[in-house]
């Protein structure tokens, strides 16, 4: 944990808003980054189906140009990025409910209603960013949008974020929790599966800093060796910038069961 005088602060601006978000029937399946489409077994299967296809054998025969890609400094795809996911769920998902595959948030009969339980999931968002979406750490009907630039959520994650928590309520808060700074544009996928192995250690990226520079040589080794671990912590000293929190409301377009 760091202390308080290694922190910065980065002031955001987010409105408190109450936002319409797409409905199912508009939402349609998308080519996630790279041009991979949602494997078939998610789309209009049963729960069985969709829940069971995101598994190691799956994700982690990572092909030597993908591997490469992260030491170089490249963007991080949907095959680093379900890659990483595969191994915390092979890791926690006794415990944690998710880990479905990153374009869940485009497919409308993907993503599972996680019924009060935690969850933790990464989220693909336009271009090429990523963002962590969990209700660990929140209040019932509640989650959490981890997002290193803390952007404004689209209208996609607000939808598949309606399709998790399910009609509990008519307007879901959804807090962005104070997470530290990316420094390098190409770096978001890196925090969020940062974020997502510190959530599932059971600590809080709120208190938590992470060693920028050393964060790709991690998630290269982790997925060579097929064991997730814990990023790297700054060396003492280190200044580590920090978003402000903030939360908003969106409109809940799922309905009650």
């Amino acid at each position: 944990n760091l202390s308080d005088p290694c922190k910065t602060t980065t002031e955001v601006t987010t409105t408190t808003t109450t936002t319409e978000v797409t409905t199912e029937e508009e939402v349609e399946v998308v080519d996630v980054k790279k041009g991979r489409s949602l494997p078939l077994e998610c789309v209009g299967q049963s729960h069985v189906a969709r829940s069971s296809f995101l598994t190691l054998g799956n994700f982690t025969s990572m092909r030597d140009e993908d591997m490469a890609e992260i030491l170089a400094g490249h963007d991080l795809s949907d095959e680093h990025m379900n890659a990483g996911q595969a191994l915390l769920k092979e890791k926690f998902g006794h415990r944690i409910a998710g880990f479905q595959h990153t374009a869940v948030s485009a497919a409308p009969n993907c993503i599972d209603h996680y019924g009060g339980g935690d969850f933790i999931q990464v989220l693909h968002v336009g271009g090429s960013h990523w963002v962590l979406v969990s209700n660990i750490e929140c209040a019932e009907g509640q989650v959490c949008v981890y997002d290193s630039l803390n952007r404004k959520i689209s209208s996609e994650v607000a939808a598949a974020i309606c399709r998790m928590v399910g009609g509990m309520a008519d307007n879901i808060k959804v807090n962005m929790p104070e997470s530290q700074y990316q420094d390098f544009s190409n770096d978001c996928g890196l925090f969020t599966l940062a974020y997502a192995y510190t959530l599932c250690e059971g600590f809080s990226p709120r208190f938590v800093g992470y060693d920028q520079g050393q964060m790709r040589e991690h998630l290269f080794n982790c997925l060579r060796n097929r064991e997730m671990t814990r990023f790297p912590p700054p060396t003492v000293g280190t200044e580590v910038e920090y978003l402000r929190a903030t939360s908003f409301f969106i409109k809940n377009t799922v309905k009650p069961q």
